[in-house]
């Protein structure tokens, strides 16, 4: 039984071609998706105009046009009439495919020849490469040409996915492109690759940038360079569940009592609030014991100044 559309309540009507459907619809995100239903419906390219019709940056509309132009959906000058010929001909995105083990190719193994013959005749490299200069705002260097078709080849993440994560590096001011390959990498080890995944992941760093940002503030370290250490520290805090007011009482009761910033001090004083069942300063008026911390006064047992002067910390007696 067929399915009948209510025409009193859609005045018109507009042709999508089914291979996009077909397709696309899976492959395809939903920003995509809403990006080639307005260039169909205003029968033009107009980014400023769908930016303002869908509310999405620019950039968004300009990546999603990219996407179909290189699936053969749009092309050059298309027009909404031209779609359906233009689908007539549609390029599947290649299965993500997991790295098992390390890469003995690198990017300079590609040669310039071989990137401009997959530009010519790989709808996803042409989309990568292309989306890639619309952000970075200039025309790719032969080295990161090479570099973005190594990891959509070699390390097998989908264009859409690789271009995400550019379009993040970009928005934290790390373009250099040894940043992007080896946030890449990272992502090809631990299988972000599809659409979803990656937004899940970006969420996920944008989200500790945040909380590095509230301890740098609280810790007045702004300019002082965070290890990956230091890092693992904050998000172990944020996610035992202390807000930024207790990590910075700890970080007082640190330099009250050693002259400076210890990290692993302060985790120490956490940990031991953690176990006591501490999160808020109403709780250290109500279950820390009276001898856990005076300033001026050696603290709690809990913790093991021994064991910070054998690791080399100086505790002052």
């Amino acid at each position: 039984m067929g399915v009948q559309l209510n025409g009193g309540s859609c005045s018109s009507f507009i042709a999508v071609p089914a291979d996009v459907i077909d397709k696309h619809l899976t492959s395809a995100s939903g920003i995509y998706i809403k990006v080639l239903l307005a260039v169909i419906r205003l029968n033009a390219i107009d980014s400023k105009k769908i930016s303002k019709l869908l509310a999405i940056p620019e950039s968004d509309v300009t990546e999603a046009v990219g996407y179909w132009k290189a699936n053969g959906v749009l092309g050059e000058e298309s027009t909404s009439q031209e779609l359906p010929k233009a689908a007539a001909a549609p390029v599947t995105e290649k299965a993500p495919k997991r790295r098992t083990q390390p890469i003995a190719m690198t990017p300079e193994d590609i040669s310039a020849a071989a990137v401009a013959e997959q530009s010519e005749h790989d709808p996803q490299i042409k989309f990568l490469l292309c989306t890639a200069e619309c952000l970075y705002g200039r025309p790719l260097t032969s080295a990161e040409q090479k570099g973005l078709v190594y990891i959509h080849e070699y390390m097998g993440l989908p264009a859409d996915v690789i271009i995400m994560a550019v379009e993040y590096c970009i928005s934290i001011e790390k373009s250099h492109f040894n940043y992007i390959q080896k946030m890449c990498a990272q992502w090809a080890d631990d299988e972000i690759n599809t659409h979803a995944r990656a937004e899940a992941a970006i969420k996920q760093l944008s989200a500790y940038k945040s909380r590095e940002g509230l301890v740098r503030t609280a810790f007045g370290i702004q300019e002082r360079a965070l290890t990956a250490a230091n890092k693992k520290y904050i998000n172990q805090w944020f996610d035992d569940g202390f807000d930024i007011e207790m990590i910075k009482i700890a970080y007082e009761r640190t330099v009250d009592r050693i002259n400076k910033v210890s990290f692993p001090y302060i985790n120490k004083i956490l940990q031991s609030w953690k176990e006591n069942g501490i999160f808020t300063p109403a709780d250290l008026n109500t279950k820390e014991t009276p001898r856990a911390y005076q300033k001026g006064q050696k603290p709690d047992a809990s913790y093991d100044l021994d064991e910070f002067e054998r690791l080399g910390f100086h505790v002052p007696k």
